[in-house]
């Protein structure tokens, strides 16, 4: 028998509990009879428009019920999706649509600017008209093996990304991977502080529908304060979010008692999560931390508790159920517990490559083993402890200096918000260690450079670039490529030899 369609347990909520929230947003709430009558009138009308299951769609949309109900609609009809980012240039744009192949974007907008694929309406973006959508019913395509979404890989150097396919059969295995720690079920309420077109925050928001529980939406124009009040007003219980989510969000944290005191739990992920960072947020926000480690071609790979951040620097937490993990050398063979090394991991979840890219997909995986190309450590207690990217690592006269060392000691500056390491070449040297920092207090580059000496002696940052924002692309991870060219463009400001 055919496995049941990744949209099937939204269907059976609705006749469990029709009245109980789906959806919240500024203006309301909807059922999960609301949810899955819309899920139905839309996925008929992306049928009346021409698609069919087994079709690749993309998605270009900033409203968010609109990209979640769309995506639901989708994964119903047994289609494939890609969400493109807006802010993603036409000729970006333009590539993975030929890629793909792609049979019509999902868009509010009149066209597609000559892409070649068709443009086809979404669902009402309002609550009371989606509340009025007429009753229908529409079979949903079954099959593990169907497509669900692809997913582009969130490198920060590459230009063009590789593409892995998760179909439903990984998309139900993912949803289900953290749930043994994290919230879920009638009485949860969560929040994407980022979009919920990524593919991770997606994932999440379809696990709580899963459990009976709740998703709440922003509309993507509320400034921090009003999203503090619409998390309180809302009853949330649930915020999932980056590093720059957490510091935007303790820029409106008062002194005294912790900001968010309703949380069940906030859940950090996508970018490393600097321990000075994880301090404000246990201190200031809310002391129910969890920090998540998980990649595009595996989905979660372990879960950090709140007990664990409080206790181990850097920790990303122990393996998700069924995940394995192997830390190896540059030879390949495996280290003992507490050594850093090379990360491969293993499990169910994992994607079996990337699209057209035999030699990508050859040189990452291998006899159902994925290398991340993540240094880590595995403590004896069996926490991972993540160091960074092994092609971030910097060789100077031939000492291996991780990124997370600087970031992490500037970061104890009391002018320092933010840092991002990374190098320029030296010709006879090897890699020359700079950082970026986004300060909160006034100082000096010089200063800094002379704070970087003490702290670290020879494995110091060997120029500091004082900038407004760190440059990051949409999943919040820094681009470390435009911090070179940017530093190259000041030419040496401030070097320290």
């Amino acid at each position: 028998m055919d496995a049941p369609n990744l949209t099937t347990a939204i269907t059976d909520w609705s006749r469990k509990a029709p009245a109980a929230p789906a959806i919240l947003t500024a203006a309301g709430t909807l059922s999960f009879a609301e949810l899955d009558r819309a899920i139905n009138w839309t996925a008929d009308s992306f049928m009346r428009a021409g698609l069919a299951s087994g079709n690749r769609v993309g998605l270009q949309l900033a409203n968010q019920i609109q990209q979640l109900i769309s995506s639901l609609a989708l994964a119903r009809l047994g289609a494939g999706q890609i969400a493109f980012n807006l802010s993603d240039g036409p000729q970006f744009r333009g590539d993975l649509i030929r890629r793909l192949s792609l049979a019509a974007i999902i868009t509010d907008q009149a066209s597609t600017n000559g892409s070649g694929a068709p443009a086809v309406g979404p669902p009402p973006d309002t609550l009371s008209d989606l509340k009025s959508l007429p009753t229908m019913t529409f079979d949903p395509a079954v099959g593990g093996d169907l497509p669900y979404i692809i997913a582009p890989t969130s490198g920060t150097s590459a230009g063009r990304p590789k593409l892995g396919m998760i179909n439903q059969q990984l998309g139900k295995l993912r949803g289900r991977a953290s749930g043994h720690l994290l919230p879920d079920g009638p009485g949860c309420i969560f929040l994407a502080l980022g979009d919920v077109a990524f593919q991770s925050m997606k994932r999440r928001a379809l696990a709580i529908l899963y459990s009976g529980g709740c998703v709440a939406l922003r509309t993507g124009t509320e400034n921090t304060s009003q999203l503090i009040d619409f998390i309180a007003e809302g009853g949330i219980n649930y915020l999932s979010g980056t590093a720059v989510h957490a510091s935007a969000l303790l820029q409106e944290a008062p002194a005294g008692p912790v900001l968010l005191p309703g949380l069940n739990a906030i859940r950090m992920s996508s970018t490393l999560i600097a321990d000075n960072l994880r301090e404000e947020i246990l201190d200031r926000l809310t002391p129910k931390l969890f920090v998540t480690y998980g990649l595009t071609e595996f989905g979660t790979v372990a879960v950090a508790t709140p007990g664990q951040v409080a206790a181990i620097a850097g920790v990303v937490g122990t393996l998700v159920p069924g995940a394995e993990a192997a830390i190896v050398d540059d030879r390949g063979q495996q280290l003992p517990a507490g050594e850093p090394g090379h990360l491969r991991v293993k499990s169910d979840t994992l994607v079996g490559g990337y699209l057209g890219a035999p030699l990508a997909s050859e040189e990452a995986f291998h006899d159902g083993w994925f290398d991340t190309g993540d240094l880590v450590t595995m403590t004896s207690e069996g926490c991972l402890i993540h160091h960074g990217r092994a092609d971030d690592v910097m060789i100077l006269d031939g000492i291996n200096i991780h990124p997370a060392e600087i970031e992490s000691a500037l970061l104890r500056h009391p002018a320092v918000a933010e840092t991002a390491a990374f190098s320029v070449q030296a010709d006879i040297r090897g890699d020359l260690p700079m950082v970026a920092v986004v300060l909160k207090e006034k100082t000096s580059a010089k200063l800094l450079i002379k704070f970087g000496r003490a702290e670290l002696g020879s494995r110091r940052p060997r120029g500091v670039m004082i900038l407004d924002a760190l440059p990051r692309n949409a999943a919040g991870k820094v681009l470390r490529n435009q911090l070179i060219a940017e530093y190259q463009r000041r030419h040496g400001e401030n070097l320290d030899q």
